[in-house]
């Protein structure tokens, strides 16, 4: 039997025997219900570690980063660059945009802002995540949607990739024009 007890995530403990039947009992965190919080400031406290904040500040100082994205539905590679908690700027093609964090190029030039910026961190479902919405509608994407992106940041607990770890990567590209990244740093791994 799992119960819900969000000081543990030990073993299981044994409590009695039938015949061939065992029966355990192991409290765990992990048998409580999901949790999910909201914070601004690039900052978001952990559901489960009520202390802890999770803090991507320093991601936001290191600038705008870039980095290919290969679609293999259409056979295009672009560039994207997005910047964590806060606009595109620092000489950006892409800061024409204005509140754009994100923004898609194409040989240099600038094909669509992806999303405006937001501080508002979210701990979902274990990841913390960044929602750009609203990018430029003026080129809307297939004629209909217009841009957005989720950042999603996972823990990567090598600390000698520094707090940048190995950067952001393009999972997906839904049809609704909402590209999906992840990018694993040591920022978004808990205080266990």
């Amino acid at each position: 039997q799992f119960v819900c007890d969000h000081r543990h995530t030990g073993a299981p403990e044994f409590q009695s025997e039938e015949g061939c039947e065992y029966r355990f009992l192991w409290r765990t965190r992990y048998a409580c219900a999901i949790r999910n919080r909201t914070s601004h400031n690039c900052t978001v406290a952990d559901p489960y570690f009520p202390s802890y904040r999770y803090d991507l500040r320093k991601l936001h100082a290191l600038g705008p980063v870039s980095f290919r994205y290969e679609n293999s539905s259409t056979k295009s590679s672009y560039d994207f660059r997005l910047s964590v908690c806060g606009p595109l700027h620092g000489g950006s093609a892409c800061a024409v945009y204005g509140q754009a964090g994100a923004c898609q190029l194409k040989n240099g030039k600038v094909l669509a802002a992806a999303g405006d910026y937001n501080s508002g961190l979210m701990y979902v479902d274990g990841a913390l995540e960044l929602l750009y919405r609203q990018g430029n509608s003026a080129g809307k994407c297939h004629g209909k949607f217009v841009r957005s992106t989720l950042i999603r940041f996972l823990c990567d607990a090598d600390k000698h990739k520094g707090v940048r770890g190995s950067g952001p990567k393009m999972v997906s590209e839904l049809s609704d024009c909402q590209y999906v990244v992840e990018w694993y740093t040591s920022l978004a791994c808990n205080p266990q």
